[in-house]
């Protein structure tokens, strides 16, 4: 399906089909690699769609700040968790500090 034009919210503008649909209200989304490229997409994504929680995984926490005030802006809650998940210890420890927000994850990208 082919994206339809560019969303704006009044600060930011996102490519995306113009009529949402928010089926993921509510949920809890747990994105890797949002800082940047296809993760910062995804997490946009999810947020537009009615996210709640974005659980935003990168390894530089520079990027992580940077796409915060976007997802604040479309609405979902981020919370970054900076942390390098080429170390399998860092990807249970990721996971526990998500759900020790809250205990329901709904959807996991990676």
């Amino acid at each position: 399906m082919a994206a339809g034009p560019p969303i704006s919210n009044g600060k930011h503008q996102v490519q995306g089909d113009t009529g949402m649909s928010r089926r993921f209200e509510g949920r809890n989304v747990f994105v890797t690699g949002a800082g940047s490229g296809f993760g910062r997409r995804t997490a946009e994504l999810f947020a537009t769609e009615g996210a709640r929680n974005l659980y935003l995984v990168d390894y530089q926490q520079e990027r992580l700040d940077a796409v915060a005030p976007l997802i604040e802006d479309l609405g979902a809650t981020p919370h970054l968790l900076n942390c390098d998940l080429s170390v399998m210890e860092n990807c249970a420890e990721a996971v526990e500090r998500a759900l020790a927000i809250d205990p329901k994850l709904d959807v996991m990208v990676s």
